[in-house]
Formats: structure tokens, sequence, C-alpha cells
């Protein structure tokens, strides 16, 4: 899935992914090395504890994360978390996702 995802906002011209992480540990320490614009996490990383901690860590860095899960019912949790957006991976598209996340840098491309 992640290279799935990495791919997809790859071939949008105006996104550029910095990184990416396989566990929360990874997440925390490229977090903090590469200072992204935004995050886009899944909430089921795996060997993750809870992956609400690492969005509420990373919102405490100011950080716009947009948060993705195959459990539409983590959406209120995440949201409550502080994530600017919540993705089920289920329910809806790309083009969706590469919105939440130029919504959540800031950069809107013209319609």
């Amino acid at each position: 899935m992640r290279r799935a995802l990495r791919s997809l906002i790859e071939c949008a011209p105006d996104l550029t992914v910095v990184g990416e992480a396989g566990s929360t540990r990874s997440a925390r320490r490229l977090d903090m090395e590469l200072d992204p614009d935004v995050v886009v996490l899944d909430l089921l990383l795996p060997r993750a504890s809870d992956g609400l901690d690492v969005l509420g860590e990373l919102r405490g860095r100011n950080r716009p994360v947009v948060a993705i899960s195959g459990m539409g019912e983590l959406e209120s949790k995440a949201m409550r978390a502080g994530a600017h957006a919540f993705l089920d991976k289920h329910g809806r598209d790309v083009d969706t996702l590469l919105d939440m996340i130029r919504a959540a840098s800031g950069h809107h491309q013209p319609t």
C-alpha cells in the first residue's frame, strides 16, 4: 500500500514525496529529520501501538496530517486528534487524496 500511495503522489506534478516510513519509530524520526509540509499517516502502521498517538505527536509539532485507514470508524477519532483530513482507503479515489494533501499543505491547484 505504501508503494502504491507513493507512486500516486509522485505522479502529481505539484507534489513531492520526501520520505516514507514503515513503522511508527521511523515515522517519528523522518518527521524530525525531513520537516515535511504534510504527513500522510496510515493509522494502522505495522508495529504501531497506536497510530492516533503518532498523529497527536505530529499535530503537537503543528504538522498537517492527512490520516488514512481501512477502518472508516477511526475517522471521528482521527479528526478529534487533529488530523487535517481523513481518507478511508475503501471509500475514496486518488484525486480525493491528492486534493486533501494539497489543502493540508496550502497548495491549491486551479480548477
